[in-house]
């Protein structure tokens, strides 16, 4: 009867592990860290399909999400993120517009009739945004703040100021209930790697940044698993516990 209940004990958690293991592949699978550059070459022959004259007009990171239901509630869970990619008919017609989102090599996501704006061609850029990323890291200001922070980004895009095409980062950790953030941002060209302005709140406390953490689905893989098998391991020993009582008791 015992090695019963070891037996169910055990396969109970080793589904508990294998699911979470599954879904934390899935995720993984779906969610590579593609570069920029990379998301476009997916992207591209999207977009000529779309239109053969279709142009680039903006590009930027975004986050992705799962939802997960609860009764009348939906709870978005963090997983990942994507490249979003929009083009324009052509260089001139704004008109219209399609958005690509690229998860991953297999996984793209395409919005059409999208409105545009205002918007500028993006071209000529030669700084791949994991190469932005390592600039920005050591760049004194930003790692200063990364280091009390939240690595992850806000503001990840390349964005035009006059002539210069240039990749915009930023970073906002909350201070408290409507007390503001705690801010940093960089600029840098696109096209010869130059920090051309950087900020950041330095003298800022440091943040529970790992906080955020939980609205990620790593978390949630790695958390739920380790609380329901503390759990069962209770609830074994109180068991356990009672049922020696209780012989000790009609001795």
């Amino acid at each position: 009867m015992v090695k019963r209940r070891y037996l169910v004990l055990i396969i109970v958690i080793s589904i508990i592990l294998a699911g979470s293991v599954g879904v934390y592949y899935i995720s993984y699978e779906f969610t590579t860290h593609l570069t920029a550059m990379k998301a476009k070459e997916i992207a591209d022959p999207i977009a000529k399909n779309w239109s053969p004259t279709a142009c680039l007009v903006s590009l930027r990171k975004v986050p992705v999400f799962w939802s997960i239901h609860l009764g009348t509630m939906d709870i978005p869970i963090k997983y990942g993120s994507a490249w979003e990619l929009t083009y324009t008919i052509n260089s001139t017609d704004l008109s219209k517009g399609i958005s690509i989102s690229v998860i991953s090599n297999r996984n793209t996501e395409i919005r059409y009739d999208i409105g545009i704006g205002e918007a500028k061609p993006i071209y000529n850029w030669s700084i791949d945004s994991d190469v932005a990323e390592r600039i920005a890291m050591s760049d004194k200001n930003i790692s200063t703040f990364i280091s009390k922070h939240s690595p992850d980004p806000k503001t990840f895009a390349l964005t035009w100021y006059n002539e210069t095409l240039f990749w915009y980062i930023s970073w906002s950790e909350p201070v408290g209930f409507a007390e503001g953030s705690y801010c940093a941002e960089i600029k840098i060209d696109a096209t010869t790697g130059e920090v051309l302005f950087s900020s950041a709140d330095l003298d800022a406390p440091p943040t529970l940044w790992y906080y955020p953490a939980m609205n990620n689905i790593y978390f949630v893989c790695c958390t739920i698993p380790v609380i329901i098998i503390i759990m069962a391991i209770i609830a074994l020993a109180v068991y356990y516990y009672r049922k020696k009582r209780k012989r000790q008791s009609t001795q």
